[in-house]
């Protein structure tokens, strides 16, 4: 991601998700053969986002950012309808950043494994 001074910029990678969220018939009678039962959906994002923002002031360059990542865990049964369970995690902060030097804004745990995935982020003057 590229940002200038004052600017914002968010970034999404992922999957849309349908989740049911309910049922509606068409009015017939559900005996008859011209009876439609209809679904609804939500859908959930899936993924990563990022969104970040910066200000400079005199030497300083201030970083707000946030670091979403979200994934699918085993689903479970309730009722009788199996549903989704959804993994997050969040970072979220600001940080005072030095030119040309990396600064670690932290780290996400990749589930159902010993990775993880650092977040990290750079000030370069451009020319």
């Amino acid at each position: 991601m590229l940002l200038g001074d004052g600017e914002h910029t968010s970034l999404k990678e992922g999957n849309k998700i349908p989740i049911a969220t309910g049922t509606y018939s068409n009015g017939v009678a559900a005996t008859s053969p011209s009876a439609e039962i209809q679904t609804q959906f939500t859908y959930l994002d899936i993924g990563m986002n990022f969104d970040a923002s910066i200000a400079v002031s005199g030497n300083s360059v201030h970083l707000k950012s946030k670091v979403e990542d979200s994934s699918l865990e085993q689903p479970v049964t309730i009722a009788g309808v199996t549903e989704p369970v959804v993994r997050q995690s969040v970072l979220d902060g600001t940080s005072t950043l030095t030119l040309d030097k990396p600064a670690m804004l932290g780290t996400i745990d990749v589930p159902n494994s010993t990775h993880h995935i650092d977040i990290a982020a750079v000030v370069e003057q451009i020319k």
